[in-house]
């Protein structure tokens, strides 16, 4: 930790690179799963890990550009791709965990500073009531710690690993039972490490990946609350800490990582999955961007992987990237599949070629809003007579103000009966095209102009568009 915070101190002074871009492997064959984009954050954060919450992602805590901590709680609600702000959290964390147990959030532990002297770990336990918009303290966790993990169970909340008070990696297991008010310490975890992720799948407990020190491991090691037991599986392909998972249909999906060696290392896109009914493993599609020091989480069917830094130790990123099971062509990372693949497992994109994430369509024409030449008058065959990028069903002619498609006599009549011979509004108003001179207002000086325009001599200048 003491290099993360040298290195962050580095970033504060010689400002951060550019993120890496979205599509570094857009070019890999969308198959074994598939990633597309959503709404990034509002800001680049790192070091906070994501949970969810009554179907929305809360990214509470982290460290924002400049290396600095926050207690900002911005939450995220997939069915509108909007972003919001809750109440934040009593004070700034980062290097904490963030559990859903039973309606509510609790963060546990962390760091509330980052510069200077190194950062000393806390034992806080902060709980967060929707129904109240509010958070407050608990019992706090015995023995302080951070970069550790944690992952609810049975009416509790399990916490493995971590650094302690003095950087040294710890083993311990503890559990915290919110309506007794109470910590317990369990059988240690086989492995000490940081950086760890943990996930939940049957009676079991998965505590995946992580370092010891400086040095990744690959061990997979589940702990029994039934039993107090830990076991040892088969250890994931790929050795990463700082890795975020999540759960679909009985599996565990590991997400990027980092190698963290002070003046080098690497940050992965690799996406493993853990079986752990056959206790294998395979690799998935990639991520688009990869990252490390943030959480995944699954909605449904979708896995969200947000923030989170491209480079080992730094390099924040505000992007919201989403990975899903099956197979989609999706040149425009929006989530729809180009239409006519067999193989697509995702729907069909309305507007194949242009992002188009909520597959908006005012006019229900089945094309996309934003590939539409009409977007609000029903257009499906998207003709354009004229070629100038408006679709015909929503194109006027110049001066033709009954709407017809031609500019004739029944566009004077028609003006005429509109100006003269009854209210405003019956007939119909003109449309816009009415305007044949183009000066604002629908008035005699535009019925002269169409006489001109029809029976002047010669014909006289083409009425002009408003």
């Amino acid at each position: 930790m003491m290099r993360l915070v040298l290195t962050l101190f580095v970033v504060t002074i010689l400002g951060q690179p550019q993120a890496a871009g979205a599509d570094k492997f857009s070019d890999f064959p969308e198959s074994d799963g598939y990633w597309f984009i959503r709404t990034d954050m509002p800001v680049a954060c790192q070091e906070m890990p994501p949970s969810s919450l009554n179907g929305r992602i809360y990214v509470v805590g982290g460290v924002l550009p400049g290396a600095i901590p926050v207690s900002t709680s911005r939450v995220y609600d997939p069915a509108t791709g909007i972003w919001s702000e809750d109440e934040p959290l009593p004070a700034p964390r980062h290097h904490h965990s963030l559990t859903e147990l039973d309606g509510k959030l609790y963060a546990i532990a962390g760091y509330q500073t980052l510069l200077g002297p190194a950062p000393p770990a806390l034992n806080t336990v902060f709980e967060f009531d929707p129904g109240s918009a509010a958070w407050r303290e608990r019992l706090f966790i015995p023995g302080a710690r951070a970069q550790h993990c944690a992952a609810a169970f049975d009416g509790k909340i399990y916490v493995f690993g971590g650094v302690n008070y003095s950087f040294i990696d710890i083993d311990i297991t503890q559990v915290f039972d919110p309506i007794a008010e109470s910590w317990t310490t369990l059988s240690p975890m086989p492995t000490a490490r940081n950086h760890s992720t943990a996930a939940v799948v049957d009676s079991l407990i998965y505590v995946i990946g992580g370092r010891i020190g400086a040095n990744n491991v690959a061990v997979v090691e589940a702990y029994s609350p039934q039993s107090d037991t830990w076991y040892t599986f088969t250890e994931m392909p790929t050795a990463r800490s700082a890795i975020g998972s999540a759960v679909l249909n009985g599996k565990i999906y590991v997400f990027g990582g980092e190698q963290y060696d002070g003046s080098n290392g690497t940050v992965f896109g690799e996406v493993e999955e853990y079986d752990p009914a056959t206790d294998t493993w395979r690799q998935l599609t990639p991520m688009l961007t990869p990252r490390h020091g943030s959480e995944a989480v699954a909605i449904g069917d979708s896995i969200f992987y947000i923030g989170g830094a491209t480079l080992a130790g730094w390099g924040w990123s505000a992007r919201n990237e989403v990975f899903v099971l099956g197979d989609c062509v999706d040149p425009d990372l929006d989530g729809y599949g180009t239409p006519g693949h067999a193989e697509n497992t995702c729907p069909d994109d309305n507007c194949p070629d242009v992002y188009n994430p909520g597959q908006l369509d005012m006019d229900a024409d089945g094309v996309g809003d934003s590939c539409d030449n009409c977007i609000d008058v029903y257009n499906p065959d998207q003709t354009d007579t004229d070629e100038d990028e408006i679709g015909d069903a929503c194109d006027y002619v110049c001066g033709d103000a009954d709407g017809d498609g031609n500019v004739n006599l029944l566009d004077i009549l028609y003006l005429i009966i509109y100006l003269y011979d009854t209210p405003p509004g019956d007939p119909p108003d003109p449309i816009e095209a009415g305007d044949a001179n183009a000066d604002g207002n629908v008035d005699l000086l535009d019925i002269l102009y169409l006489i001109d325009f029809k029976y002047g001599s010669p014909l006289g200048p083409e009425p002009m568009c408003p």
